[in-house]
């Protein structure tokens, strides 16, 4: 799939009205600075201006990686919502 047909796919799959913007974004990284040691990742995301935010953990050793992960629930919180209305 190239670069067109990948955004052509997103687009039809996911209409940009469904997905929330981020609100915040908090990085928790223990002291001492141990390599391997995990980072904890919490975004908190808001689908209108009157819906309650609600908020996705990821826990990974790269902090990017544990973005990822949060972005991730998000998504899969969403497409269940989705998947779940008649």
């Amino acid at each position: 799939m190239d670069n067109s047909q990948t955004q052509s796919f997103v687009s039809r799959r996911w209409d940009e009205s469904i997905l929330p913007q981020l609100v915040d974004y908090k990085v928790r990284i223990p002291p001492g600075g141990k390599t391997g040691a995990l980072v904890e990742t919490l975004i908190s995301w808001q689908t209108s201006a009157r819906a309650q935010p609600f908020s996705t953990i990821g826990v990974d050793p790269d902090q990017l990686a544990a973005a990822v992960i949060a972005t991730e629930k998000m998504l899969n919180l969403i497409a269940a919502r989705r998947k779940a209305r008649p």
